[in-house]
């Protein structure tokens, strides 16, 4: 099916590739020069099934065979083939590292394009290369400030019908923007400025609104200039624990979580993250008690990161008397 000429046919095959072989099944070997065929057709509907699969599915091997085509590809005038240029890019990246200088240009395209949908997975090449090749955080720490601007003129100027998300201009556009700024890690006023706008000016009450203020943080946590900014944008986290609401709970909840460890070490209880969350404690201690089992576990993370030589006293028979109320044997 993936070799037929008629593309509805082909579209079928890839489709049935993508849902039912792992990158670990010998048939993925075997489709290659399938791929390889399409990527240099002259459709570019073809191109781009082939490009999606690599960017799904594609084993170091098939990623290794095709760089070079998806490189060429780099220079398509249709948006919807750069689009997966970058997220096949994205995975030829992850998967074998040892290309990562070699996307260079086609990253300059991508991120130069008008169009919303392929600067964004330019970003996300940004970060695969930057996360692979830590030296290009230094030669590029200069576009940090490209990228403040883009940020900024997404949160200052009104939504297009195409980008409009809630009252917000292409809130997948901004997280991106914000993953790859804490990766540069470049402090300026201009993006204090910008994110002390973002957190101050979302609606928490939205899911988009939240996604927004998670990164935000999470970017103002490797940024920040003021530590104001900091603080700022810790209280505004700890807000949402008042909104009783599972999803919300949850989510504040991982955010500390995400903020006091570092993998699955727990990070200096002197840190000023600990030290501005302790403030928190009760709330979160309280949500050992939440209905939802999947709270209860994150609010148990937040409490052992919390617990120091200062409350423990206090702290330990609070837990253990939620433990003996509620707590199944498991938990």
């Amino acid at each position: 099916l993936m070799s037929h000429h008629r593309f509805s046919y082909k579209r079928i095959g890839y489709l049935a590739a993508q849902t039912i072989i792992d990158e670990s099944n010998e048939m993925s070997v075997l489709l290659t020069q399938t791929i390889l065929g399409d990527l240099k057709a002259a459709n570019p509907f073809v191109q781009a099934l082939a490009l999606s699969y690599i960017a799904n599915k594609g084993t170091p091997e098939l990623c290794q065979e095709v760089s070079a085509d998806v490189n060429r590809l780099a220079t398509s005038i249709h948006p919807g083939i750069l689009k997966r240029v970058g997220m096949a890019s994205v995975n030829i990246v992850r998967k074998v590292p040892d290309l990562t200088r070699t996307f260079r240009k086609t990253l300059t395209t991508l991120l130069a394009s008008p169009k919303h949908g392929v600067v964004s997975s330019g970003i996300a090449l940004a970060i695969a290369m930057i996360q692979n090749e830590p030296t290009f955080y230094h030669s590029w720490s200069h576009f940090s400030r490209p990228f403040t601007k883009l940020f900024k003129d997404m949160q200052f100027s009104k939504p297009t019908n195409e980008f409009r998300m809630s009252s917000y201009n292409d809130p997948f556009l901004q997280i991106k923007t914000m993953q790859l700024l804490g990766l540069l890690k470049q402090s300026s006023d201009e993006l204090d400025d910008v994110l002390t706008s973002a957190i101050t000016t979302i609606d928490s009450r939205r899911n988009t609104g939240r996604a927004l203020l998670f990164q935000a943080v999470d970017t103002i946590g490797h940024t920040a200039k003021k530590s104001s900014l900091y603080s700022l944008a810790l209280n505004q986290i700890g807000r949402l624990m008042n909104i009783n609401q599972p999803n919300v709970l949850y989510s504040a909840l991982s955010v500390f979580s995400r903020l006091l460890y570092n993998g699955k070490e727990i990070i200096s209880r002197s840190s000023r993250e600990s030290i501005a969350l302790k403030r928190y404690k009760s709330q979160v201690v309280s949500c050992l008690d939440n209905r939802d089992p999947s709270i209860r576990r994150r609010a148990l993370d937040v409490v052992l990161a919390l617990v120091d030589d200062q409350n423990v006293e206090t702290l330990v028979p609070e837990i253990i008397d939620y433990l003996h109320l509620t707590a199944d044997r498991d938990f």
